[in-house]
């Protein structure tokens, strides 16, 4: 069995020959980590060519330089054919035939697997799920209940390039949470609940094209956001609560220089900048005022706004929470 994980680590590689082995089955996206392959030789393995296997004859016809095409083995009808001679309605499964890779590689019950792409939508959950193959190159988490990101439940996404988690109920996008995602082009976490972007929140992400934050509750981006977003083309930030003082004309500036920001970002304070556009408002116009709103400023520490009592110190935790260290003499949860 072949999968992405053995090719971690090797973007340079030109050349693959893994011929004449008792290779039966290939992962979907197994060669994605090889983005600079032009040479693969398969030849003289006993492939299985069932359901799962359709996605290797099409990705070997796209290729211009295989050297060495396989047969298959299995099933009977089929061996000895050279699998990219296979027409696509015959690569078939019996029953629940089991793919290429282990238990933990396995479709999330809550999902459904189609190759490389992972659809979970509709599934009222509240966490992203356990095993979603390593393979995946679209992954659809949209109209959940999800309420934060768990980047050890991503990390091992080496391959994905679209991630849609619109609707559901995240409010902190933490920092690293995507940052083992170096493939990924289009990240949608529209029509959430974030009102909380930190620094490192995208980063890594240098091959993202599309982001879409739209309609949720942001109001402040820390500078430097998106340092990493070099071949971003396009970002949708409007229906967003923008407070436009000095603190975001570094962003009044970055989607004027290229344009990326399609004129939909609105400002909704100071009273002074409101209803206003970031693209066509002058950034010398985000200018600084004497007192930003404790509303504002509690969207990513709420020890901001002093919720612990009789002299308690309050430390902000992940994930817009908190905790209260007691004063002597007082105790509590």
């Amino acid at each position: 069995e072949v999968n992405s994980r053995m090719f971690v680590g090797h973007p340079g590689l030109r050349a693959l020959s893994l011929a004449d082995n008792k290779v039966t089955c290939i992962s979907p996206g197994a060669f994605s980590q090889l983005p600079a392959l032009t040479e693969i030789n398969l030849e003289g393995n006993p492939l299985r060519c069932n359901c799962h296997m359709g996605w290797l004859a099409e990705w070997l016809r796209s290729q211009r330089s295989t050297t060495g095409v396989p047969k298959c083995q299995s099933p009977p009808h089929l061996r000895d054919i050279l699998i990219t001679e296979v027409p696509s309605s015959q690569f078939a499964c019996e029953g629940d035939e089991p793919g290429c890779f282990g238990v933990e590689e396995r479709c999330p019950p809550e999902c459904r697997c189609e190759g490389t792409v992972v659809r979970c939508s509709r599934a009222r959950l509240r966490q992203i799920p356990k095993g979603i193959p390593s393979h995946a190159t679209e992954l659809y988490l949209d109209v959940n209940e999800i309420t934060e990101l768990d980047a050890d439940r991503l990390s091992h996404l080496t391959a994905l390039t679209r991630l849609d988690l619109s609707n559901n109920q995240i409010a902190v996008l933490q920092n690293n949470t995507f940052a083992s995602l170096h493939q990924l082009s289009t990240l949608i976490v529209s029509y959430n609940k974030l009102q909380c972007m930190q620094r490192d929140s995208l980063a890594g992400l240098r091959k993202l094209r599309i982001l879409s934050l739209h309609g949720n509750d942001i109001s402040m981006i820390p500078d430097g956001a998106f340092r990493d977003l070099v071949f971003i083309t396009h970002i949708a930030m409007g229906a967003n609560p923008l407070y436009c003082d000095c603190s975001l004309a570094w962003f009044s500036d970055w989607v004027k220089g290229d344009f990326v920001e399609p004129g939909i970002a609105r400002c909704a304070e100071p009273p002074s900048m409101r209803d206003k556009l970031v693209l066509t408002t002058p950034t010398q116009s985000f200018k600084c005022v004497p007192k930003v709103p404790d509303e504002v400023l509690a969207k990513c520490d709420l020890c901001y706004t002093h919720p612990c009592e009789n002299g308690a110190t309050c430390r902000p935790l992940a994930n817009r929470s908190y905790e209260c260290n007691c004063a002597p003499a007082f105790y509590g949860p």
